[in-house]
């Protein structure tokens, strides 16, 4: 396993070439199985094809036009932007999006108690460990993926399309890979590790 995990790469680049029902059911049902704290398995996911897909670039879009105005929903996070934007064009190009939605977290802005910040933290490592079964699944069976974090820039907007009251936990770009990158440099050993 050690190896798939070592060959592992984000993909930014895809064929244009559609995914089929049931490998995607495949990289889900990858990530159904994944463990979580008390077994809640506090997830759901919604692959957006077509026509969602194409309503979620347009909210995606709609809300880092709003955030270049005073409008802004992130109003100390400017300098993370760019990131945004550059999620965005590579969200167009991938032929499926994933959206992972955290069933039992607060929204952004929502005030927490304690023990409902502990039970997010414990939910949100949850949804993790559910999101990298699906890429080491997707992987395994020759698709690319790309895990998103930026779109909280348009997260009235993207909450709003996905009609849904859950936190929205991130999104994953899945497509047949048009590029082979190289692996990205990871710190040593002794420098994570005591």
């Amino acid at each position: 396993m050690l190896k798939e995990i070592e060959n592992r790469r984000s993909i930014r680049k895809y064929l244009e070439k559609d995914v089929p029902d049931e490998l995607l059911k495949d990289i889900i049902e990858a990530a159904r199985l994944a463990p979580s704290g008390h077994n809640v398995q506090p997830w759901k996911f919604i692959i957006l094809l077509g026509e969602r897909k194409a309503e979620i670039i347009a909210a995606f879009e709609k809300g880092l036009e709003r955030e270049k105005g005073d409008d802004k929903f992130l109003e100390d996070c400017t300098k993370e932007f760019p990131f945004a934007t550059h999620t965005l064009r590579l969200m167009k190009a991938a032929p499926v999006i994933i959206a992972v939605l955290c069933t039992r977290g607060k929204n952004l802005g929502e005030t927490m108690s304690v023990d409902q910040h502990m039970t997010q933290l414990i939910d949100m490592m949850s949804v993790g460990a559910a999101i990298e079964n699906l890429l080491l699944e997707a992987n395994s069976i020759g698709l690319g993926t790309l895990w998103i974090g930026a779109h909280f820039y348009a997260y009235p907007e993207l909450k709003e399309v996905l009609k849904t009251e859950n936190l929205i936990a991130g999104f994953i770009n899945v497509g047949w890979p048009d590029e082979n990158p190289k692996p990205r440099p990871r710190k040593p050993f002794d420098e994570i590790c005591e």
